[in-house]
């Protein structure tokens, strides 16, 4: 399978469609009570990425379908959605269906949009066994642990639609 790059933003720079927005969404988001059960985060996110004439785009599998995980997982059932915008990787949520899945995912996107700076960086996940290059959204906080394996092949093109609607 030949190598696509993907059409994204230099890594080491915040993309200009992201940064404004959703920066002041997120915070927005954490000011007013934070990330609770009432919010819609995903309506907020693709909100945000709509103003900025982009899409998200959900890739969702079954969590019994994904080879990366811990064999000590204890959830067998469920759905795994990762969220992309312009091919740039935003968030990976799990959840017992697509709806719940793609809020979780949604969440963990904004809470990067709470720190104090957001840049894309292409970083090593693993996808389907194997260790690709992935084009990152990450915040300024350390990681204890890994990334979260790729759901779809990060390069691949992306129809620019979300999958669920």
């Amino acid at each position: 399978m030949s190598e696509r790059r993907p059409l994204a933003p230099s890594p080491g720079r915040t993309p200009a469609f992201l940064q404004p927005s959703l920066q002041g969404r997120g915070l927005e988001a954490g000011l007013c009570g934070g990330f609770g059960p009432n919010l819609d985060h995903y309506e907020i996110l693709q909100s945000c990425v709509e103003s900025c004439k982009q899409s998200l785009s959900c890739v969702f599998v079954p969590l019994k379908d994904i080879p990366d995980l811990p064999a000590s997982r204890a959830q067998k059932e469920g759905q795994v959605c990762e969220l992309r915008c312009s091919n740039v990787y935003l968030g990976t949520g799990y959840g017992r269906d697509e709806s719940a899945a793609r809020a979780m995912a949604s969440k963990e996107a904004l809470k990067a949009f709470q720190g104090r700076k957001v840049t894309v960086k292409i970083c090593r996940r693993r996808y389907m066994g194997t260790d690709v290059e992935d084009v990152m959204l990450l915040d300024d906080q350390p990681r204890s642990q890994g990334f979260p394996p790729a759901l779809s092949y990060p390069f691949q093109a992306v129809s620019g639609e979300d999958a669920a609607s």
